[in-house]
């Protein structure tokens, strides 16, 4: 007789009987790496909505030790447990998975976090648009393909087709263009700040605590300025550019794993001499230290929803 189909509670409780141990470790690490993601990004944004609020009321002079603490402990955090939930994530399942998991449940607890912290109505529009976002990470994942090993050879020779070389070559553009628009934007960032500072300084200084019905009126023109309102209306673009240099620096580290991982599992115990396994490795590194770095300046920098 055939076996009985599963009852889908029994499918729930029991996912080792129609799910792969492996798959489920896999997912949970995924969903952790979102989960953190989504809590450091929106800590960070708080620590910086709360600095700038300090430096417009007194120059800065009254910023607690605790909210330093807090902004080491976040950039710190931020830089380093994402990458190692995705790491062991990886280690039980294909990254197509991983990427796919993890970005829905930082787009979720994004939208969480940032009501929590009050850092921003989310507004129906928001709901909606994080909706499709995750709906749309779910469809990709259906249709994407199955991870498949390469040899050290065959990855060489896939990277230096013509189609391989144009589209790498279109994504360090991009990624260099947008570096180059995120330096310049923070110069308006910079200015709004300094001219919030000098207007604090010279209005003499006042509570850190003060409800914003107590600023005086120098201040709410200070926060008016010309380089303020630039820097308000530079948010979005700046998020843009960001997420371009984010998004540049992870596919990198995607394909470079792929040759350091491909060099280390067909060359046997020899793949410390392979040219392909260091200069694969050098070029993770050097991605992951992009990434992580320009993923807390946009936290601090830019609206961290719309981030």
């Amino acid at each position: 007789l055939p076996t009985p189909p599963l009852s889908p509670m029994r499918s729930l409780v029991f996912p080792e009987e129609n799910v792969p141990r492996g798959d489920v470790i896999c997912l949970a690490f995924a969903f952790c790496a979102g989960l953190v993601q989504g809590f450091l990004g929106c800590l960070l944004a708080w620590v910086s909505k709360r600095k700038m609020h300090i430096l417009a009321l007194d120059g800065g002079a009254t910023e607690p030790r605790w909210l330093k603490r807090v902004n080491v402990l976040g950039v710190v955090a931020s830089a380093t447990l994402p990458g190692v939930l995705s790491i062991a994530a990886l280690a039980f399942g294909a990254i197509s998975m991983v990427v796919v998991v993890r970005s829905a449940s930082i787009l979720v607890f994004n939208v969480a976090f940032t009501r929590l912290f009050r850092l921003g109505s989310v507004k129906r529009n928001d709901a909606v648009g994080t909706a499709l976002c995750v709906l749309g990470v779910v469809a990709l994942f259906k249709v994407a393909p199955t991870d498949k090993s390469v040899t050290d050879l065959d990855y060489v020779h896939l990277l230096s087709t013509p189609v391989a070389l144009v589209w790498n070559c279109v994504l360090v553009a991009a990624c260099a263009v947008s570096v180059a628009a995120v330096h310049l934007s923070e110069r308006t960032r910079k200015a709004a700040i300094a001219e919030v500072a000098a207007a604090a300084t010279a209005n003499g200084g006042g509570d850190s605590s003060a409800p914003r019905e107590m600023e005086t009126p120098p201040l709410r023109r200070a926060k008016r300025s010309k380089a303020g309102a630039a820097d308000e209306k530079a948010l979005g673009t700046r998020a843009a550019y960001v997420s371009l240099v984010v998004a540049a620096s992870s596919a990198a580290m995607d394909l470079s794993a792929k040759g350091y991982t491909g060099a280390m599992g067909n060359t046997s115990h020899a793949f410390l001499g392979s040219p392909t396994f260091w200069t694969c490795l050098l070029v993770f590194i050097c991605s992951a230290v992009v990434m992580r770095g320009y993923y807390v300046y946009g936290c601090k920098a830019c609206d961290v929803l719309v981030f």
